[in-house]
């Protein structure tokens, strides 16, 4: 029997894993915390079998206990997907192994990701182009430096930001002075100060064990809600040798296990440059589904020990999500960035897309989507 426990099932990119591994034969369950159980989209699939209440206090031996209660009642240890940043840490470096099968990075793996300033010297120090950083000692600093530039903590996720707040885009030295106090202010540490690379933005993701990559797929940032520097509201698939190169020389490096995403900006002259890393589950990880890659079937089987499933690499593709997409034109129409806002209405009538939630032999999570939206 092909066993999963998937957490975290209230995020949307959960419901692509959940699909694709009910579409492979594996019973799936799904675990969340009692407070997001009711909205959990994860829960409304057709392929989630059974579900899972955890206790968001005491998260590692609920998952455990959780584990424990699958192989006694069907014979088998699940494979463990941890989908969301807290689950993840809480499982990291625990004897996990003892109750599930499970690719999962090292907690000191998953610090040193997370941490912006980090990636950038690594990135360095193994010829990976990195946006130019500052060492800031006091307000005079800002005075010289070419604007814009980008504020950000080392690690915005840990003090609980949304990706818009994650980072300042600051015009002058007065702008730089205010949003580096209150970076300080709110971590306690000096923030990161790099130059901004301005275009487009581009990721690249896989499945890598003990540093050797498995699976991966590569996606350029089309159209963001909120406008602001929110996820991803439209990505097209993409395939980039530079990009997974220096993906590669970093997992390697690093001896890293486990799912990732890769975040780079291209500049005006085509090269990209690495921003940071995201050492978990990413907000576009439909599109490996939408893609029609066999990325969850790699994870699965790696996370059993199996590295001899060949990978399907992924189909060109758009990916979109509503109604977010449409709720994007306001921010651009704002920004007077009419090339995007006559974009979305282009693809709203384009067949060539493929919408990153909505399945129509699958239809329970876009409808508790959608009924979520209409409650806030």
């Amino acid at each position: 029997m092909m066993l999963a426990l998937v957490t975290d099932a209230h995020f949307r990119m959960s419901v692509s894993l959940i699909r694709d591994l009910g579409e492979m034969g594996v019973f799936v369950v799904c675990a969340e915390y009692e407070k997001y159980a009711d909205n959990a989209v994860g829960f409304a699939s057709r392929f989630c079998k059974e579900k899972i209440i955890l206790d968001q206090n005491d998260v590692l031996n609920s998952i455990k206990s959780a584990c424990d209660g699958l192989l006694r009642k069907y014979g088998e240890k699940p494979a463990l997907f941890c989908i969301g940043a807290k689950t993840l840490c809480a499982v990291a470096n625990s004897d996990i192994g003892d109750h599930a099968y499970a690719l999962l990075p090292k907690m000191g793996d998953l610090d040193f990701l997370n941490d912006k300033q980090r990636v950038a010297e690594l990135a360095e120090s193994l010829s990976v182009l990195t946006p130019r950083s500052f060492e800031i000692s006091s307000d005079n600093d800002f005075e010289d430096l070419e604007y814009p530039l980008v504020i950000k903590p080392h690690c915005g996720e840990k003090f609980g930001l949304v990706a818009a707040d994650r980072y300042k885009i600051v015009k002058n030295a007065k702008e730089a002075s205010e949003a580096y106090a209150h970076f300080m202010d709110l971590t306690a540490e000096p923030p990161v100060v790099q130059q901004f690379i301005k275009g487009y933005g581009y990721g690249c993701s896989v499945v890598a064990k003990d540093g050797k990559v498995l699976a991966h797929i590569g996606h350029k940032r089309i159209r963001e809600y909120p406008t602001s520097g929110g996820p991803s509201s439209c990505a097209d698939t993409v395939c980039d040798d530079d990009m997974l190169s220096s993906v590669k020389k970093i997992c390697e490096q690093l001896s890293f296990s486990g799912v990732a995403m890769f975040e780079f900006k291209e500049s005006s002259d085509g090269k990209k440059y690495l921003l940071e890393v995201n050492p978990r589950v990413w907000g576009t990880y439909p599109l490996t589904r939408a893609s029609k890659s066999n990325f969850a079937k790699i994870w699965y089987f790696a996370s059993l020990g199996r590295e001899d499933v060949e990978y399907l690499p992924p189909q060109s593709c758009r990916m979109i999500y509503y109604p977010a997409d449409i709720a994007s034109v306001l921010g651009y129409i704002r920004k007077k960035d009419f090339r995007r806002v006559f974009g979305v209405i282009h693809d709203l009538f384009s067949k060539k897309k493929v919408n990153g939630l909505f399945d129509k032999n699958d239809k329970g999570p876009y409808r508790r989507y959608m009924k979520n939206l209409f409650k806030r």
